[in-house]
């Protein structure tokens, strides 16, 4: 039997196009590139004064609908136009967050924005609404999956670290 004639692996060639990478296989580059990325940003974060001692404060409250019910999300502050400072960010579970000093909003004006999460299964939460509220579905009804809120709040320096906000449903 005569031997099959051996055939040229493709993209093994490292150097026959000047174009392609010098790493060999090019995830191997992009990986290297995203890891060096990656830890760039942590040394900024580090180097930018991330810790004690960098103004933030160590907020908390409750977020609810005007109905009462509490949801999961985020809250979003943001320093105010015309203001400087980091934004910051924490999870809504059960209708309750919390900032620790690293991580919370600095003293001044902001912009909150609530975010919801809606349950995976919209079909039950559609029909156990509709049926409560003896009504229609109607696309026109903004508050059947509204999911985002903005409003302007002062965090004070030397006030209350709770903040409570009651957003329509």
């Amino acid at each position: 039997m005569s031997q099959p004639e051996p055939q040229a692996e493709i993209g093994l060639s490292r150097r026959s196009d000047p174009l392609k990478p010098t790493c060999w296989p090019r995830s191997a580059c992009l990986d290297a590139k995203a890891t060096c990325a990656i830890l760039n940003v942590a040394l900024l974060s580090v180097l930018s004064g991330c810790g004690s001692g960098n103004g933030r404060l160590p907020l908390y409250g409750t977020v609810s609908l005007s109905n009462g019910e509490k949801f999961s999300g985020a809250v979003i502050f943001l320093p105010d136009q015309g203001q400087t400072g980091p934004a910051a960010v924490a999870s809504l579970v059960d209708g309750h967050y919390e900032f620790e000093r690293a991580d919370g909003p600095t003293p001044g004006p902001h912009l909150v924005t609530i975010k919801r999460v809606l349950p995976k299964d919209m079909n039950r939460l559609l029909k156990s609404r509709v049926a409560s509220k003896n009504i229609e579905p109607n696309e026109k009804d903004e508050g059947f999956f509204k999911t985002d809120w903005t409003m302007a709040t002062e965090i004070k320096p030397d006030g209350s670290l709770r903040y409570d906000f009651t957003v329509p449903p």
